[in-house]
């Protein structure tokens, strides 16, 4: 992997932890955060799109598979880890 890909593997998570957090209306005021979610994301969606039958590619294909991703990933936060304290 190069630079540029690097590059633009954080652009892309960025934007996809963006969105995904606009989505899910999720709170967060840290770019790190926005970029790890949405590289994590991208991983998942990745994942979950090749199970489903779903192929993408180029960058559009990854800001969307990656926001996918981010999404469901927020959601098993919210669902199963987070601590209720009411």
């Amino acid at each position: 992997m190069g630079l540029d890909s690097l590059i633009l593997w954080v652009i892309i998570g960025f934007l996809a932890g963006i969105i995904a957090n606009a989505l899910t209306r999720r709170n967060s005021n840290s770019a790190v955060s926005d970029i790890i979610l949405g590289i994590l994301g991208a991983g998942v969606g990745s994942i979950v799109m090749n199970l489903l039958g779903l192929y993408y590619s180029g960058f559009v294909g990854s800001l969307i598979a990656a926001t996918f991703g981010a999404v469901i990933l927020i959601w098993f936060y919210r669902r199963f880890m987070s601590k209720s304290y009411s």
